[in-house]
């Protein structure tokens, strides 16, 4: 009678350890090489038997796999070089059909959700200086408005200071005329522009005075002084290019001239001065001396209408230059001679159809003379 085994039925659980993976010669093959115990109980002896087995490729095992084996000792040799394999039992004891590994999902953090840009259209205006502006220095400061209090400005490629919607900006302007441009950029590219046109003049103005000549002499207590302005400007110099003063009065100036009247004299010498400031704040000074004596000799000769007129250049004056001369009781001298002369430009005078440039006259019962004067062009 063969000899009986009682067998225990053992649970292994085991755990696939990523230590024991190895490759094998077969590069789509993985061998896991695990020891199982498996007791075995001899009914008669108590003797233990240790086996192993070997687990072939085609076995996927998962990060935690059990498998239950059951060892059923099915007789044989009992000594320990011996190996219980029930002979039912195929060689591989177990095939799992192979399963595909879960394929890597791609993640990324989620992308944080950005506003859209939004900004206001760039509307930018020059506030100072004021278009068609002269100055004297050739560092200006040029301040503004800018709709987009975030836009950058550039004034003539010079980035502006921005805050609350206002800029400014210091510049170097050279000689002669400028545009000054600003220029503003919002956010979005969008872009808006200013200019004007600004002048840069440090030369002074030329101021002549023509009359009276140097060193006049004169028996009247107000006197009329007239003379020539001019500065580089386009067009004539009018009041708005340029202002003269007269011994601190305020003259007439039109057309490259200037006028002032009534200009009170003291008895003696006196000096006149004409003072010429352009646009541009430049200053230019010219005096003469006018000498102020009362005239005992007879005869006296003095103004008695027709001064201080105006017209167009090319038309006569509206009224005639009118003298009178008196002998020392203060009566008219009748039959005096008295002489007109143009003193400067090409006005002339016309007492008869002659226009001449000089002309004498004969002082009438009245002891006056009178003269119509052409201005010149």
């Amino acid at each position: 009678m063969g000899r009986r085994l009682t067998a225990k039925v053992t649970v292994v659980t085991l755990r696939a350890w990523s230590q024991t993976l190895v490759n094998t010669h077969r590069a789509d093959e993985l061998a896991l090489r695990c020891s199982f115990v498996c007791h075995l109980f001899k009914s008669r002896t108590g003797r233990r038997l240790r086996n192993t087995w070997r687990i072939k490729p085609g076995i996927v095992l998962g990060p935690l796999l059990s498998l239950l084996f059951v060892a059923i000792a099915c007789g044989g040799d009992t000594s320990p070089t011996s190996t219980a394999v029930p002979p039912t039992m195929p060689a591989a004891l177990a095939t799992v059909a192979p399963k595909a590994a879960p394929t890597p999902v791609a993640t990324s953090a989620p992308t944080p959700t950005q506003a859209p840009v939004t900004a206001e259209f760039p509307t930018v205006s020059i506030d100072s200086p004021k278009n068609l502006d002269f100055f004297g220095d050739p560092d200006i400061e040029v301040t503004g408005v800018v709709a987009d209090p975030f836009a950058t400005v550039l004034v003539n490629g010079v980035t502006a200071t921005v805050s609350g919607g206002q800029f400014l900006a210091q510049i170097e302007l050279e000689e002669g005329n400028h545009t000054i441009t600003a220029l503003a950029r919002n956010l979005l590219g969008e872009v808006d522009s200013s200019s004007i046109q600004v002048t840069l003049d440090t030369t002074p103005p030329k101021l002549v005075i023509g009359s009276p000549p140097d060193g006049f002499v004169t028996n009247e207590p107000l006197i009329t002084a007239s003379g020539m302005i001019n500065d580089t400007v386009v067009g004539t110099v009018n009041g708005d290019q340029a202002q003269v003063t007269i011994n601190g009065e305020p003259a007439e100036v039109a057309n490259r001239s200037f006028l002032g009247t009534e200009i009170p004299l003291s008895p003696g010498p006196n000096t006149i001065t004409a003072v010429g400031v352009d646009r541009a704040g430049n200053t230019a000074t010219a005096s003469i001396t006018v000498i102020f004596e009362e005239i005992t000799e007879e005869p006296v000769i003095r103004l008695v209408s027709g001064n201080n007129q105006t017209g167009p250049i090319g038309e006569r004056l509206a009224q005639p230059l009118v003298v009178e001369v008196t002998d020392s009781q203060g009566n008219p001298a009748i039959g005096e001679t008295v002489i007109f002369k143009v003193m400067e430009n090409n006005g002339t005078l016309s007492a008869s159809p002659e226009e001449v440039r000089s002309i004498a006259l004969e002082t009438d019962s009245g002891g006056r003379a009178q003269v119509h004067w052409d201005l010149g062009t």
